[in-house]
């Protein structure tokens, strides 16, 4: 199969966050070829079915990739002698990336990402943050998925520096290398407060937290210990950010579920069931079993409210509980919890019931001397009727996916075993 032109397929490789795997991927996006990075964490069986399914044109294995690293940092560099003045401008249309979506309550499918939807982000992203000429991002997400690619194609688009990182994040080596931007999910960032001694230099102007809701409470504890922490809300399918918080804004000045202002590409309008659909140069092409059409909205699957330019979001459709034949959005009752000070992380399920058809149930990290009897009368006085969660549980850690979001199908596996079946209804 070619692996260029309109009917190329992409190369694979596993993404690990080291300097052979990223230079694979930016001769792949100066060649113009499509790329198709597998999660470092995916499992053997994992990928054989991802490339089983996707049909690469080139797979570039470990040891090969190790091999290209070994002679990229051991070749002598030579700046004399004539080199091409440029390669061929790709065509913009042609697919820069497939990339996996994160599957948190679903089944991955393949995103087609065009060369024109990573320039138009980049360029949106550039308009919101503007570029320093010392800037250097710390790459801490899998490249894998959308938001660590975009921290990739920015900084290339750019000719800034990228950090190679880890998901743990270091303030002491967050200032040896001179980091200005960090991109996080709001686990990461969680546990990072989790330490009273742990600070970020004075270097560091934005950290970008998105790929799930950021609670109003964790960006104020983040912004408390001088984290200059901005809501950020996108999705693979938008080649990453539709929405983030302008710089400086006050955590208080939006209400509960607000994840920023449009960003200018993009056009976003709520149907009457309360879905986000979006329309803008970023878009994808669709799946690759599904292509969408040159302007065609991209039915999100995600519950907001767009008040003028700013995007609240509620929680997705298909993470909606139903007890007791209410309607339940786990997100806000998430938000809830975590806004008690002893709740450190919270993920709210369903477990089968057969009175209230889901019981709504709460696993919960606390914070060293808190007691669930206590975060229960929370509960009873801050959320009312079907909202407040039937059950309880401390768990050491929240089930996590690869790309650091909660696993909510694990997590609703896990609850199960923690929970007594009800009585059945008399």
């Amino acid at each position: 199969a070619p692996v260029s032109g309109s009917t190329a397929r992409p190369v694979s490789f596993v993404a690990e966050p080291r300097l052979g795997p990223l230079l694979l991927l930016y001769a792949c996006v100066e060649l113009g070829w499509t790329v198709l990075p597998l999660h470092p964490r995916a499992s053997d069986e994992e990928r054989r079915r991802i490339t089983t399914t996707l049909r690469p044109a080139l797979h570039v294995d470990e040891r090969e990739l190790a091999r290209f690293e070994s002679w990229i940092t051991e070749a002598p560099l030579d700046l004399d002698g004539d080199v091409p003045a440029h390669l061929e401008e790709p065509d913009p249309e042609v697919d820069l990336a497939w990339l996996l979506t994160s599957g948190s309550t679903g089944t991955p499918r393949a995103v087609r990402l065009s060369r024109r939807a990573f320039l138009a982000s980049a360029d949106a992203s550039a308009q919101h943050l503007g570029w320093r000429e010392d800037d250097r991002w710390l790459l801490a997400l899998p490249f894998a998925h959308v938001g660590g690619l975009s921290v990739l194609t920015r900084c290339l688009i750019a000719r800034r520096t990228v950090v190679l990182g880890s998901p743990r994040i270091d303030g002491a080596t967050l200032a040896r290398q001179g980091v200005t931007l960090l991109s996080l999910v709001p686990t990461q960032l969680a546990r990072w407060l989790e330490d009273p001694s742990a600070t970020l230099p004075p270097t560091v102007r934005a950290v970008l937290v998105g790929g799930a809701s950021a609670a109003p409470e964790l960006i104020e504890r983040a912004r408390r210990r001088r984290v200059p922490a901005l809501r950020t809300y996108g999705l693979t399918e938008a080649c990453s950010q539709v929405a983030t918080e302008p710089p400086g804004a006050p955590v208080t000045s939006r209400r509960d579920g607000y994840v920023g202002d449009v960003l200018p590409p993009w056009d976003v309008r709520i149907d009457g069931a309360g879905r986000i659909h979006l329309r803008g140069e970023p878009a994808c092409s669709g799946y690759v079993d599904a292509p969408l059409s040159p302007g065609e909205w991209l039915a999100t699957s995600d519950l907001g409210e767009l008040v003028g330019n700013h995007l609240y979001v509620f929680g997705r459709c298909d993470n909606v509980l139903v007890s007791g034949g209410e309607n339940v959005a786990p997100e806000g009752v998430e938000a809830q919890l975590l806004a008690h000070g002893g709740v450190s992380e919270a993920c709210v399920v369903g477990v089968p019931d057969e009175v209230w058809g889901q019981r709504v149930v709460a696993l919960l990290v606390l914070r060293d001397g808190t007691t669930l009897e206590e975060i229960d009368a929370w509960t009873r006085a801050h959320l009312g009727g079907h909202r407040r969660p039937r059950a309880l549980r401390s768990v050491g850690a929240l089930p996590l996916l690869p790309s650091g979001k909660i696993d909510r199908r694990a997590a609703a596996t896990l609850a199960a075993t923690l929970v007594e079946p009800a009585a059945p209804a008399r």
